[in-house]
């Protein structure tokens, strides 16, 4: 019983009882219910038609039972700016993407957090760097003034818009 010592606020284990659980349920619900931020825009992300943004609670939970795991309880995260979850799927296999979003010092550099398949198995390596491309996306777009300069915005989409082996060789000026 000592992990429950590390929950301050939590009613102490003698105390726990089905209904004391059902607020806890229903109060996490009503705190994290619907959309939970806007969604990302990947309008000039080549790869966006294999992402799904879990932007909702819904969302979450959904694919938490779908995928059987738990990114259901990711709400939190989603909505506080922490998290960015998304659902990927190509050619019939699926994968769960977290990317974290570090704001300090007053930018929003994201990087991998969990990637997982279903039963929390790990992805194929072609799930792996799909993810990664979209993290490398996110971070181009969040490092770029707002709003964007017409001309450094058509640099960046010709970039994403290039295959693969020559977008790696060029950099925007």
């Amino acid at each position: 019983m000592a992990g429950f010592a590390i929950l301050h606020n939590l009613a102490p284990p003698n105390s726990l009882t089905e209904e004391w659980i059902s607020s806890l349920i229903h109060d996490y619900r009503n705190e994290n219910s619907g959309q939970l931020k806007e969604p990302e825009d990947l309008e000039d992300f080549e790869l966006a038609k294999y992402f799904t943004e879990l932007a909702s609670a819904e969302d979450l939970m959904s694919e938490g039972l779908g995928m059987h795991h738990c990114v259901g309880g990711y709400a939190g995260a989603v909505k506080n700016g922490e998290s960015l979850i998304f659902h990927l799927e190509i050619a019939g296999e699926s994968s769960t993407v977290e990317i974290k979003v570090n704001s300090s010092g007053g930018g929003h550099k994201c990087f991998m957090g969990q990637h997982t398949g279903v039963w929390n198995k790990e992805p194929n390596r072609f799930h792996q760097r799909r993810a990664r491309n979209l993290v490398h996306y996110l971070n181009e777009m969040r490092s770029l003034p707002s709003p964007i300069p017409d001309d450094l915005l058509q640099k960046i989409r010709s970039l994403y818009k290039r295959p693969p082996s020559e977008a790696a060789n060029s950099c925007p000026e």
